[in-house]
């Protein structure tokens, strides 16, 4: 019998993008295409595929690959790769990528510490979520669970505040990402302590998010879908 054939969907909203289709090259977006849609890609957005691999399943010249590989990384922040586990993390996949809901995701992310290698990708993705501002119920049940499991490894406690904005050790994000992001931070216990240059309400915000999450936790007993891919 032969295997099912997978389906990656994509947002067109893509396609109109400000980034996209002003900034991105026909390379650009034919690798961040690529990465959220082959055969490899997991869910969580974290999976092991080597370079060598990507240029010979895009049949794309070692050169452009490389020039493309590095602007997602390192111009756009969009993408971080680990060399030493050959781990790939599409950072930006909680903000424009299809997620699943119900205990599809619940199962997904509560074993995600046995799907990770390199925890310095879950690490960086989950700082780079802290600057998507969304409520949608999956965006927020993912973004506690990786908090959850980086707190239980001492991971989330290297940051400093500079001129306005919260920056972590070790890290560079470009503007266009995480900078913006000044609300505050969690400590290694998983408290959040606010920016006092912030306005009232976030406290309220924060309150709001975590009730959230709760009813999607209670929900989920009833709910049995399955991952679409």
């Amino acid at each position: 019998m032969a295997a099912t054939a997978l389906s990656r969907p994509v947002y067109s909203e893509f396609w109109i993008r400000p980034d996209v289709n002003e900034e991105y090259t026909l390379d650009d977006k034919i690798l961040y295409i690529y990465l959220i849609t082959n055969r490899h890609f997991q869910q969580h957005a974290i999976y092991q595929l080597t370079k060598k691999m990507m240029m010979t399943e895009l049949n794309m010249p070692e050169d452009r690959f490389n020039v493309a590989f590095d602007r997602l990384e390192n111009k756009f922040g969009v993408i971080k790769y680990s060399d030493k586990s050959n781990e790939i993390a599409i950072l930006d996949y909680l903000k424009y990528g299809v997620i699943s809901k119900g205990s599809a995701l619940t199962k997904l992310y509560d074993n995600l510490g046995k799907k990770v290698d390199d925890m310095e990708l879950l690490k960086d993705m989950y700082f780079y979520s802290l600057g998507i501002l969304d409520n949608r119920q999956e965006v927020l049940y993912a973004k506690k669970k990786m908090r959850e499991l980086l707190n239980n490894q001492d991971m989330l406690n290297d940051y400093y505040f500079y001129e306005g904005a919260y920056y972590y050790v070790g890290m560079a994000y470009p503007e266009n990402s995480m900078r913006h992001f000044n609300f505050g931070h969690f400590d290694k216990e998983g408290v959040f302590y606010k920016n006092p240059d912030v306005g009232n309400g976030l406290e309220e915000k924060e309150e709001q998010e975590e009730e959230s999450v709760k009813r999607y936790d209670d929900d989920d007993d009833d709910d049995d879908d399955e991952l679409p891919f």
